[in-house]
């Protein structure tokens, strides 16, 4: 969490030695006694740089000459220490399979299949576009899924994209339904269309179910939309907003 924050504060790549000075000045060391034989200050870098390896593993910061960078904005003014949890399990699995993997002598089966091609996952931007994709406008955003009452609350710069994205984790090899775009609002900067996520789900903290998503009938979404926006506008001092 730390870490994540002076990456984003810093808006640029920075050396491990500035993230550690920013954290020692935002008053973010960790206090505790080091353990037995261990120097206090490289115990301090030590925790920061297995932190930092665990957000580069989770595809959220990478290196870039030295210098660590943020390349998922988005993700990292999101992260809670509970998605944390998830993420470091998670990297913590994914490491065990590819342990494994290599330890295996025998090859796999390939199994040959008719449809779409298997992804690698999201490619980690460039650090010059994320600058330009953060200094830009982002759009909050509200899908629902098919008919349902369910609702996915969040913000993004290129909200058909995000769209996209979400909906090739839904297997629509079933017939179900697709998440389908109903609310957006544009905002001249990400923090604002992120403040206006905030904004939503605390208003649905009774609907609320798991992660950014909440069971609520359309009609209350939009009154909380139209209000929250309302809200936002007011505490950013922004005059105008595009409407959905």
């Amino acid at each position: 969490m730390a870490v994540a924050r002076a990456l984003v504060s810093s808006g640029e790549p920075v050396s491990p030695s500035k993230v550690y000075a920013w954290l020692e000045t935002n008053g973010l060391r960790r206090t505790g006694t080091a353990p037995s034989g261990a120097v206090s200050d490289q115990q301090f870098q030590k925790e920061i740089r297995f932190a930092r390896q665990e957000l580069a593993d989770g595809r959220l910061v990478r290196s870039i000459n030295g210098r660590w960078a943020a390349v998922q904005i988005d993700e990292l003014l999101r992260l809670t220490p509970d998605r944390a949890r998830e993420m470091i399990s998670r990297n913590r699995r994914d490491r065990e399979d590819r342990r494994s993997k290599g330890e295996q002598t025998a090859q796999a089966s390939v199994l040959r299949h008719s449809g779409p091609s298997p992804t690698t996952g999201p490619r980690p931007s460039e650090w010059t576009s994320i600058m330009r994709r953060t200094d830009g406008r982002a759009s909050t955003y509200a899908f629902r899924f098919g008919e349902t009452n369910l609702w996915k609350i969040g913000f993004a710069s290129r909200v058909d994209a995000r769209l996209r994205e979400v909906n090739r984790h839904v297997p629509t090899e079933l017939g179900g339904s697709a998440w389908a775009k109903v609310h957006t609002t544009q905002w001249p900067s990400q923090l604002a269309a992120y403040a206006m996520e905030q904004e939503v789900l605390q208003r649905l903290t009774r609907e609320r179910t798991v992660f950014e998503r909440a069971w609520c009938t359309p009609e209350r979404l939009k009154a909380i939309w139209g209000s929250a926006r309302t809200a936002i506008a007011v505490q950013q001092r922004i005059s105008h907003v595009a409407q959905d």
